[in-house]
């Protein structure tokens, strides 16, 4: 028995129980409104600098997530020229928007160890890949 008093008979049915108590439907949709450019200050930018010190907490060897780019691949752009990627998060910054593209996640639910009862929630964890490239100024910005 899962929370909620469902039985489930089958894995698919167990597994939209799950993705449903982790993962529910937000009823109250937000309406898109066009995003409105905004200088920003130089305080604000991103720089060079931060891009790098980023790019330094992953390995070269990290297995690409969902975009199929490595971070050797991003630390060898920002390598070559160290403005291209500020470039790309300051724009996004200045429309202040998140490309669609960029938002995709996988989440992988996977059962924890050492737990008897798997019928009950609290005995998965969600672990979610997102794109790398979005790791980057999320890491900086956060």
């Amino acid at each position: 028995m899962v929370p909620g008093g469902h039985a489930h008979t089958s894995a698919s049915s167990l597994n939209e129980s799950i993705i449903q108590h982790f993962l529910p439907s937000n009823p109250c949709a937000v309406a898109l409104q066009p995003p409105a450019f905004v200088r920003l200050e130089e305080k604000d930018k991103v720089a060079a600098s931060e891009v790098s010190q980023a790019l330094q907490k992953w390995s070269n060897c990290s297995a690409p997530e969902l975009d199929q780019v490595p971070y050797g691949v991003r630390k060898g752009i920002h390598t070559v020229n160290h403005h291209v990627i500020p470039k790309l998060i300051n724009h996004l910054l200045s429309w202040s928007i998140h490309l669609p593209l960029l938002k995709d996640t996988l989440g992988i639910i996977l059962p924890k160890r050492a737990k008897g009862d798997y019928d009950v929630f609290a005995s998965y964890r969600v672990i979610a890949l997102m794109q790398t490239f979005s790791k980057i100024p999320e890491s900086i910005i956060n």
